[in-house]
């Protein structure tokens, strides 16, 4: 310790002398108070928590259910309409939406658009579109055309 300090911590301690107990000022310290119930603190405790955990569910489902009246009141009407959902896990949907009249499927993973198809509105215009193959001739029983012999060595 620098010398200056030690000499006003010296200065200070005999200027201002400390006593254990001054007359002019009587004090007394205050009681203890009694321990608390530990039943009461412990019933008290468990139902604030089943109380909170009651009214956080009761708000998640009234989310639940107000999120849902508005998505189907949305539904009504309009050129993007969401006519299906299939939930593949936690993170992974695919959609089926109609968008101006035309079908388009949606997939969505974790970290949003996955990818948009456009489909078909029928299966009838994609087969009428395709060109008809050859047409093969009906197999008989042992797995051979009708129209030549059935050879059951292979030469």
């Amino acid at each position: 310790m620098r010398p200056f300090a030690f000499a006003l911590l010296i200065l200070f301690a005999l200027a201002f002398p400390v006593t254990a107990q001054s007359s002019a000022f009587p004090y007394s310290p205050p009681t203890a108070p009694p321990p608390p119930d530990l039943f009461g603190v412990v019933l008290r405790l468990v139902g604030l928590t089943v109380i909170t955990l009651l009214v956080c569910g009761g708000v998640i489902w009234w989310a639940k259910r107000a999120t849902r009246k508005r998505l189907l009141a949305a539904n009504t009407g309009g050129r993007l309409v969401l006519e299906g959902h299939l939930p593949l896990d936690a993170r992974n949907a695919i959609h089926l939406l109609r968008v101006d009249g035309h079908p388009v499927v949606v997939t969505t993973d974790a970290t949003g658009l996955k990818s948009i198809v456009p489909m078909q509105p029928t299966f009838d215009a994609a087969l009428d579109a395709a060109e008809p193959e050859t047409q093969a001739e009906p197999l008989v029983e042992n797995g051979t055309p009708d129209s030549t012999p059935a050879d059951p060595v292979p030469h």
